[in-house]
């Protein structure tokens, strides 16, 4: 199961105009929370002629991840959240709220090795 999450790409990156992304967190590491980018199928169907807007991307989330996500939504501003994928539908959450979600799976994972 999976669900997607469809984010335009507005403006370039290299000129300053913010990036968007999904990074899906997969454990911790030393230190820190451990991610890979999620790679996303980019649309241009309703482009304009210079690309700056109407570019969308289509990203698709596995079920049970756990999601960092950056969606610009203006040429200043970005939605920035975090996510899990569950029964197909994306349930928006906090940083401290994903942190909690990661937790348990690794728990869970450490579980499952011993038993």
């Amino acid at each position: 199961m999976f669900a997607v999450i469809k984010i335009e790409q507005i403006g370039n990156p290299r000129r300053g105009f913010p990036s968007s992304f999904i990074k899906k967190w997969t454990g911790f590491g030393l230190n820190r929370i451990e991610e890979v980018v999620v790679q996303g199928q980019r649309d241009y169907s309703n482009a304009n002629s210079v690309g700056s807007r109407g570019v969308f991307k289509y990203y698709f989330l596995s079920e049970g991840g756990i999601y960092h996500v950056s969606s610009p939504e203006s040429w200043n501003r970005t939605d920035e959240y975090y996510c899990q994928v569950v029964n197909n539908d994306i349930i928006r959450m906090d940083f401290e709220e994903a942190l909690k979600c990661l937790e348990k799976q690794e728990l869970a994972k450490r579980f499952m090795r011993h038993h």
